[in-house]
């Protein structure tokens, strides 16, 4: 499977700190409740270093699965300009 998949787990923190970077989170229930994430979904806003960010910035094509879903679930992301 590592040919063919890369798989990332988030570890950003939906609590904000100060010594970091502000970004807009796609957490759990933005997955659960849409079949495709796009750019006007209204994100919570958080923080995360630069590591996250690198490790966990979503781009067009992404698929997310959710771990704890109730249901087998995947949501494809969209995002254009």
């Amino acid at each position: 499977m590592d040919n063919v998949i890369d798989l990332r787990l988030s570890s950003v923190d939906k609590k904000s700190k100060e010594n970091e970077c502000p970004v807009l989170l796609c957490n759990y229930m933005d997955v659960y409740n849409n079949s495709f994430i796009h750019s006007e979904l209204d994100f919570m806003t958080a923080t995360a270093t630069d590591q996250e960010i690198d490790k966990c910035s979503l781009v067009a094509g992404d698929v997310i699965i959710t771990k704890d879903s109730e249901k087998n679930m995947t949501t494809l992301v969209f995002l254009h300009s």
